[in-house]
Order: C-alpha cells, then structure tokens, then sequence
C-alpha cells in the first residue's frame, strides 16, 4: 500500500505504527488540538484507510525486527574475522604520560580461540576420542558359551512343561512380538 494521501494521516499512521497511543500520534501528526487529541486520534485510528496503513506499517516493522535480529552464520564469522583482525594487530604500549615505549603488545589468546571456532565451522578438525577395551577371544567364546547354556536349560524347560513343537512355537512368537 503506498502512503496514504493526507501526509498528516500517514505521520499519524507512522506515529501508532512506532507505539505512540492515539492522542500522542495525533499530535506528532501536526494536528494543534491537545485538549481533544485523544478522542480525535481514536477517530482516525478508525478509519479503514488509515487503520489498514497501520497495520501494513507494524507488520513492516515486525520484519525489519526480525530481520535485524537475525543471527547467521555469516554474521558469525564476519565477528570471528573481526576478533582475529584485531588480535593479530599489535597495539602500541605508552607510558603514564602518554608517551610511546616502543612496545608493542599483542594478545594471541582470542585470536587463536576464534581460529579454532572458524576452523571447526569449516571442519578442518576433527575431535577424536579413543575407545579401548579389553576383550580377548577367551572372553567372547566364555560369553558364548554361557549364553548357550542359558538356551540349553530355557530349552529343557519347555520340553518338561510338556508343551508340543507348535505351541513352543507360538510362545517364542509372542515374546518376539508382544501385544
């Protein structure tokens, strides 16, 4: 929608669209009647033209907001680059009278941090951890072994509980898919 063809209904418009209540936008829009600004402003806060300018102008606002407040991963390494730019400088030292020592001092800590976060963005590295354990083939064939064990003596137990082969069956499908 394009500005509204009263500039001190568009003022007005802007004014409501920024957070002043009616009768401070009526006055920012140039209208000379404070005493009255109130009931007046409501009133052309109701008008359809004016109303929809507003809404149209908030909504603008909302994402222009939205926009400024976005945080990117562009943004973040502009600052990262900006960190090390600064780092990496060295900074002239002087003395309590202003004068210059012909030092230089140069702070590599933050730098060499935001390196490593830039670094780790692009994935130059790549965190390792060592896993270690001890396990021979003794120690998997006794698991095995106990594990079949444990399937020989549930075995004999079905066979004693007296159940047939279709009914062993049917239990072992029902522990495989309980309802």
């Amino acid at each position: 929608m394009p500005p509204l063809v009263n500039p001190q209904h568009e003022r007005f418009a802007v004014a409501v669209a920024t957070g002043q209540d009616h009768g401070q936008a009526y006055i920012t829009a140039g209208y000379w009647s404070p005493a009255s600004a109130t009931g007046k402003g409501g009133a052309l806060y109701k008008r359809s033209d004016v109303a929809a300018r507003i809404a149209e102008l908030q909504d603008l606002g909302a994402l222009l907001a939205i926009k400024d407040s976005v945080i990117t991963k562009d943004w973040v390494l502009d600052r990262l680059r900006t960190v090390i730019e600064r780092c990496l400088q060295g900074v002239e030292v002087f003395d309590t009278k202003g004068n210059t020592t012909g030092m230089w001092r140069f702070e590599p800590g933050p730098a060499t941090r935001a390196l490593e976060l830039v670094g780790k963005h692009l994935g130059m590295f790549v965190d390792r951890t060592e896993i270690s354990a001890d396990i021979t083939v003794s120690t998997v064939i006794d698991a095995l072994q106990r594990r079949r064990e444990r399937m020989d003596a549930a075995a004999g137990e079905l066979e004693a509980s007296g159940l047939d082969a279709n009914q062993i069956q049917a239990l072992k499908r029902a522990e495989q898919y309980p309802t």
